[in-house]
């Protein structure tokens, strides 16, 4: 058993990762969440996949102390494109200097091949009746039978609940 153990651990590491960027860049992509954003990507990917600077995109939503973020962790495992959309949200709290730290919320796959996908990130944000859940809405496209996996062309809506700090899809499901 520890025979195994060890051998695994040696491979384990020699297998190489790709590169990541030092820093993401962007208008809209603030230095300390751009950080949190780069540590997220690397928990979440594999040897093979890595998460391009150009698949980021933020919106604050100051009204709820939220910052929304969608992103693409994308690889060529087994011989094809594979991607996966994310949708992570962080609460904005100021610190005492004034500038905006970012707490992790909670992180969700929400589209990727042949599924669904987010082409430009304007989510709107409300609070439920309850008053202890947010329902965030994200245009987005779906695939249809004759589109292409990686070229969803029906514009729906994703629907999400934000409670107890945990994400769910109300809608649309996927199949």
């Amino acid at each position: 058993m520890l025979r195994s153990v060890m051998f695994c651990t040696s491979l384990l590491a020699t297998v190489p990762v790709a590169a990541q960027p030092a820093a993401l860049t962007g208008k809209a992509i603030p230095a300390a969440l751009s950080g949190k954003m780069l540590d997220l990507g690397a928990l979440l990917r594999d040897q093979t996949a890595e998460m391009p600077a150009k698949s980021v995109q933020v919106q604050i939503v100051p009204e709820f102390q939220l910052a929304v973020v969608v992103f693409a962790l994308t690889g060529w495992a087994g011989g094809g494109n594979h991607f996966t959309n994310h949708l992570a949200v962080f609460r904005t709290e100021s610190g005492e200097d004034g500038t905006l730290n970012y707490r992790l919320i909670d992180t969700l796959v929400i589209g990727g091949r042949g599924t669904r996908s987010v082409d430009k990130l304007r989510v709107a944000v409300q609070q439920e009746q309850d008053g202890n859940s947010l329902l965030l809405r994200i245009p987005a496209k779906a695939n249809l039978p004759e589109d292409s996996p990686n070229f969803p062309s029906k514009p729906i809506t994703l629907t999400l609940r934000l409670k107890d700090q945990r994400l769910s899809i109300l809608s649309p499901k996927t199949s």
